[in-house]
């Protein structure tokens, strides 16, 4: 059996690493840890770029205005995701 990630996992896999270290650990960074939540704004901007990337709503079907990921390119996202603190 072959494990390895088709090219598209590989791209989605790196752009999303790429968006957790450019734009969501900076963010953690400054953010007070009791803090329930970002800055109006920068949550307005993050949420804007991921649905620019297609990473909003990851669990819609493509017929219904999601990005239609299978399962196995969710997981591998979440693990990229998981490298913050939750609720970002």
């Amino acid at each position: 059996m072959d494990f390895s990630l088709n090219e598209e996992q590989q791209l989605i896999v790196e752009t999303t690493r790429r968006f957790v270290q450019s734009e969501i650990l900076p963010l953690e960074d400054e953010l007070d840890p009791d803090a329930g939540s970002l800055d109006p704004t920068d949550q307005d901007r993050l949420v804007a770029m991921t649905k620019s990337m297609g990473f909003y709503g990851l669990d819609i079907p493509e017929e219904y205005g999601g990005p239609g990921l299978d399962t196995t390119t969710r997981a591998l996202m979440a693990i990229e995701m998981s490298q913050h603190r939750a609720g970002l």
